[in-house]
Protein backbone atom coordinates (compact mmCIF):
# COMPACT_ATOMS: atom_id res chain seq x y z
CA UNK A 1 0.00 0.00 0.00
CA UNK A 2 0.95 3.58 0.17
CA UNK A 3 1.20 4.58 -3.81
CA UNK A 4 0.69 8.14 -4.48
CA UNK A 5 -2.53 8.81 -6.57
CA UNK A 6 -3.57 11.22 -8.94
CA UNK A 7 -0.33 11.93 -10.76
CA UNK A 8 -2.65 12.78 -13.84
CA UNK A 9 -5.99 14.47 -14.29
CA UNK A 10 -8.34 12.49 -12.95
CA UNK A 11 -12.59 13.49 -12.86
CA UNK A 12 -13.71 13.25 -9.22
CA UNK A 13 -17.40 12.06 -9.62
CA UNK A 14 -17.98 13.03 -5.49
CA UNK A 15 -16.80 16.42 -6.50
CA UNK A 16 -18.39 16.76 -9.95
CA UNK A 17 -14.94 18.50 -11.15
CA UNK A 18 -12.10 17.68 -12.85
CA UNK A 19 -8.62 17.02 -10.39
CA UNK A 20 -4.75 17.78 -11.07
CA UNK A 21 -1.68 16.50 -9.08
CA UNK A 22 -1.22 18.60 -6.25
CA UNK A 23 2.42 20.69 -6.35
CA UNK A 24 3.20 18.89 -3.07
CA UNK A 25 1.51 15.50 -3.49
CA UNK A 26 4.63 13.12 -3.95
CA UNK A 27 6.46 14.78 -1.31
CA UNK A 28 3.49 14.57 1.09
CA UNK A 29 2.73 11.19 0.20
CA UNK A 30 6.17 10.10 1.21
CA UNK A 31 5.61 12.00 4.73
CA UNK A 32 2.26 10.17 5.26
CA UNK A 33 3.86 6.86 4.41
CA UNK A 34 6.81 7.43 6.90
CA UNK A 35 4.07 8.27 9.55
CA UNK A 36 2.18 5.07 8.91
CA UNK A 37 5.86 2.66 9.21
CA UNK A 38 7.14 4.55 12.12
CA UNK A 39 3.45 4.30 13.95
CA UNK A 40 3.47 0.82 13.50
CA UNK A 41 1.19 1.13 10.40
CA UNK A 42 -1.29 2.40 12.33
CA UNK A 43 -3.22 3.35 9.43
CA UNK A 44 -3.13 -0.18 8.42
CA UNK A 45 -1.10 -2.10 5.98
CA UNK A 46 -2.92 -1.33 3.04
CA UNK A 47 -3.07 2.38 3.40
CA UNK A 48 -2.58 4.07 0.27
CA UNK A 49 -2.59 8.28 -0.07
CA UNK A 50 -2.85 10.86 -2.81
CA UNK A 51 -4.05 14.50 -3.00
CA UNK A 52 -5.53 16.64 -5.85
CA UNK A 53 -6.41 19.74 -6.24
CA UNK A 54 -9.87 20.57 -7.99
CA UNK A 55 -9.86 22.42 -11.19
CA UNK A 56 -12.03 24.51 -13.54
CA UNK A 57 -11.98 21.49 -16.04
CA UNK A 58 -10.18 19.04 -18.21
CA UNK A 59 -7.91 21.68 -20.28
CA UNK A 60 -6.63 23.22 -16.76
CA UNK A 61 -6.11 20.51 -15.17
CA UNK A 62 -3.73 19.42 -18.10
CA UNK A 63 -2.21 22.64 -18.31
CA UNK A 64 -1.37 22.32 -14.66
CA UNK A 65 0.41 18.82 -15.16
CA UNK A 66 2.46 20.39 -18.01
CA UNK A 67 3.54 22.85 -15.59
CA UNK A 68 4.71 21.02 -12.87
CA UNK A 69 6.00 18.35 -15.62
CA UNK A 70 8.08 21.37 -16.96
CA UNK A 71 8.97 23.18 -13.92
CA UNK A 72 10.84 19.39 -12.70
CA UNK A 73 12.47 19.35 -15.91
CA UNK A 74 13.91 22.70 -15.41
CA UNK A 75 14.85 21.98 -12.00
CA UNK A 76 16.50 18.64 -12.63
CA UNK A 77 19.20 20.21 -14.95
CA UNK A 78 21.93 22.40 -13.24
CA UNK A 79 21.94 25.12 -16.30
CA UNK A 80 18.24 25.37 -16.55
CA UNK A 81 17.49 25.28 -12.82
CA UNK A 82 20.39 28.17 -12.59
CA UNK A 83 18.41 30.54 -14.91
CA UNK A 84 15.26 29.35 -13.67
CA UNK A 85 16.48 29.93 -10.18
CA UNK A 86 18.16 33.34 -11.19
CA UNK A 87 15.61 34.94 -13.08
CA UNK A 88 13.25 37.50 -11.61
CA UNK A 89 10.41 36.28 -14.84
CA UNK A 90 9.71 32.68 -12.97
CA UNK A 91 10.40 32.71 -9.43
CA UNK A 92 10.88 35.47 -7.03
CA UNK A 93 13.95 37.00 -6.12
CA UNK A 94 15.37 36.59 -2.46
CA UNK A 95 13.19 39.85 -0.09
CA UNK A 96 10.45 39.87 -3.06
CA UNK A 97 6.83 37.51 -2.53
CA UNK A 98 3.63 38.40 -1.52
CA UNK A 99 1.82 41.56 -0.11
CA UNK A 100 1.27 41.67 3.28
CA UNK A 101 -2.24 42.33 2.11
CA UNK A 102 -2.01 39.19 -0.12
CA UNK A 103 -1.03 36.97 2.91
CA UNK A 104 -3.35 38.61 5.05
CA UNK A 105 -6.49 37.64 2.55
CA UNK A 106 -5.31 34.57 1.55
CA UNK A 107 -6.80 31.12 2.42
CA UNK A 108 -6.86 27.72 1.68
CA UNK A 109 -9.92 24.85 1.96
CA UNK A 110 -9.01 21.13 2.02
CA UNK A 111 -11.05 18.23 1.65
CA UNK A 112 -10.92 14.66 3.40
CA UNK A 113 -11.74 12.00 2.33
CA UNK A 114 -10.70 8.87 4.71
CA UNK A 115 -11.99 5.02 2.84
CA UNK A 116 -11.46 2.50 5.29
CA UNK A 117 -11.38 -1.44 4.52
CA UNK A 118 -14.57 -3.03 2.90
CA UNK A 119 -15.86 -6.06 5.43
CA UNK A 120 -17.40 -8.54 4.53
CA UNK A 121 -20.63 -9.64 6.87
CA UNK A 122 -23.33 -12.61 6.74
CA UNK A 123 -21.85 -13.15 3.15
CA UNK A 124 -22.36 -10.14 1.71
CA UNK A 125 -19.85 -7.61 1.62
CA UNK A 126 -20.87 -4.19 3.26
CA UNK A 127 -19.68 -0.77 1.91
CA UNK A 128 -16.32 0.46 2.90
CA UNK A 129 -16.85 3.11 6.13
CA UNK A 130 -16.42 6.66 4.50
CA UNK A 131 -15.23 9.88 6.78
CA UNK A 132 -15.30 13.14 5.26
CA UNK A 133 -13.66 16.10 6.95
CA UNK A 134 -13.62 19.98 5.29
CA UNK A 135 -11.41 22.08 6.54
CA UNK A 136 -11.14 25.91 5.64
CA UNK A 137 -8.01 27.92 7.25
CA UNK A 138 -10.12 30.75 8.10
CA UNK A 139 -7.81 33.95 9.33
CA UNK A 140 -4.28 31.46 8.63
CA UNK A 141 -3.64 33.47 5.38
CA UNK A 142 -1.60 32.63 2.55
CA UNK A 143 -0.95 28.69 2.61
CA UNK A 144 2.47 29.32 0.89
CA UNK A 145 4.10 31.91 4.03
CA UNK A 146 1.83 32.98 6.31
CA UNK A 147 0.41 29.63 7.31
CA UNK A 148 3.42 27.77 7.14
CA UNK A 149 5.15 30.15 9.55
CA UNK A 150 2.42 29.75 11.53
CA UNK A 151 2.36 25.61 11.73
CA UNK A 152 5.89 25.69 12.42
CA UNK A 153 5.60 28.33 15.66
CA UNK A 154 2.54 26.16 16.76
CA UNK A 155 5.22 23.07 15.89
CA UNK A 156 7.84 24.92 17.99
CA UNK A 157 5.77 25.54 21.14
CA UNK A 158 4.59 22.15 21.17
CA UNK A 159 8.33 21.12 21.41
CA UNK A 160 9.13 23.25 23.99
CA UNK A 161 6.38 23.40 26.10
CA UNK A 162 5.42 19.36 25.68
CA UNK A 163 9.14 18.04 25.14
CA UNK A 164 8.39 14.90 27.19
CA UNK A 165 5.16 13.68 25.31
CA UNK A 166 7.36 14.42 22.02
CA UNK A 167 10.33 11.96 22.20
CA UNK A 168 9.94 9.44 20.17
CA UNK A 169 13.15 7.34 19.63
CA UNK A 170 14.53 6.79 16.12
CA UNK A 171 16.08 10.03 15.19
CA UNK A 172 14.12 12.22 12.57
CA UNK A 173 10.39 11.38 12.53
CA UNK A 174 7.35 13.24 10.52
CA UNK A 175 5.02 15.50 12.09
CA UNK A 176 2.35 13.51 12.31
CA UNK A 177 4.70 11.16 14.70
CA UNK A 178 6.53 13.11 16.65
CA UNK A 179 3.58 15.42 17.49
CA UNK A 180 1.05 13.46 16.82
CA UNK A 181 -2.51 14.69 19.05
CA UNK A 182 -0.32 17.04 21.26
CA UNK A 183 -0.47 19.47 18.07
Amino acid sequence: GGEVVGLLPNYDNEEASWTAPSVMSAINARVVRRSNALSGYSYGETMSYGEAALSEGLPAALGLVAVLALGGAFLAFPLSRRALLSSSFALPMPGQGPSRESMDSGYFRVKTVAIGEQRAGAGVAAEAPKVVAHVESGDGGDPGYKCTARMAVEAALCCALERERCFRPGGVVTPAYGLGQIL
